[in-house]
């Protein structure tokens, strides 16, 4: 479902993809959670550009690095910040599994900082409170 949005992909091989400084970048999913996809939908979304881009690599001996990015921490509307997190379980789960046939390929959590500064945060307005 893609709820009136129009979603365009084109695949364009004008770069050297032989060369092993070459990225490909997976960074989607949060818009698919914001538009009411479940996670399981979300993550199945998330390994089929995943695994469409291994394919291609394979079939076209490729030496470029795939990296998956993991969902940063949303939490605009109530239960996003918990679906999020399970989305990233999961994909941390199954990117396991593809990585031990495919060393070009890494998952990145960029949400960490996140966590860690709602972490410090939420326990220093905590200290405050219960020092006030």
């Amino acid at each position: 479902t893609n709820h009136g949005r129009t979603a365009t992909s084109t695949t364009t091989t004008t770069t050297s993809t032989d060369n092993p400084n070459v990225y490909y970048v997976v960074n989607i999913g949060t818009n698919n959670l914001g538009a009411g996809m479940t996670t399981h939908q979300t993550v199945r979304g998330i390994l089929a550009v995943t695994k469409y881009l291994l394919l291609q690599q394979q079939q076209q001996q490729q030496q470029a690095r795939i990296v998956v990015m993991e969902l940063l921490p949303r939490d605009d509307e109530p239960g996003l910040f918990t679906k999020v997190q399970e989305v990233n379980a999961l994909v941390r789960d199954e990117m396991e599994v593809l990585k031990k046939n495919h060393n070009r390929l890494q998952l990145i959590d960029c949400g960490e900082a996140f966590y860690s500064s709602t972490k410090s945060s939420s326990s220093s307005s905590t200290s405050s409170t219960a020092a006030a």
